[in-house]
């Protein structure tokens, strides 16, 4: 069975993290139309093809920033990628993205202008909305990852 990574920041209460000066939304973002969705970061620690990194559960209307939604990874080695979407559409937001070399990375790196008006359950792909909430995950492929950190921080909308 696949293990399934979370990232270190879930489950603490948002006072905790706005007291210890890490807030949760960027003066940059202060009063403007887009939100800090989710950030997170997480060890990469033995892990294998298949396993997956639990990205963020949104709304299936919420609306993805194409534009300041990014991953920063450490060098995972060669071969490996990662497939961005969820359960039942896997790469949909992203196919094969390299992780090989440290760097960053949009969480979806196919910019599709006409997604901007796109609800994510549209940008995932369903041909209706199913309601409720989805997980966004990364799941690993090429090969197995390097034991490195990756971050990652989701702007938009969870309307």
């Amino acid at each position: 069975m696949a293990a399934k990574l979370y990232g270190t920041l879930v489950g603490q209460p948002y006072q905790n993290i706005v007291a210890t000066g890490f807030g949760m939304i960027p003066n940059r973002y202060k009063d403007g139309t887009d939100q800090v969705l989710w950030r997170d970061t997480v060890a990469l620690n033995g892990n294998l093809i298949g396993d997956q990194i639990s990205l963020a559960i949104l709304k299936s209307s919420a609306y993805i920033d194409q534009g300041n939604s990014f991953l920063w990874f450490g060098a995972c080695g060669t071969g490996c990628t990662i497939n961005i979407g969820d359960v039942n559409h896997a790469n949909a937001l992203g196919a094969a993205l390299s992780v090989a070399a440290a760097g960053s990375a949009s969480i979806e790196p196919a910019f599709v202008p006409g997604w901007i008006a796109y609800p994510l359950w549209q940008r995932l792909g369903y041909a209706s909305d199913p309601g409720g909430n989805l997980e966004l995950l990364a799941t690993f492929a090429g090969a197995n990852p390097a034991n490195v950190n990756m971050s990652w921080q989701i702007c938009g909308r969870n309307s």
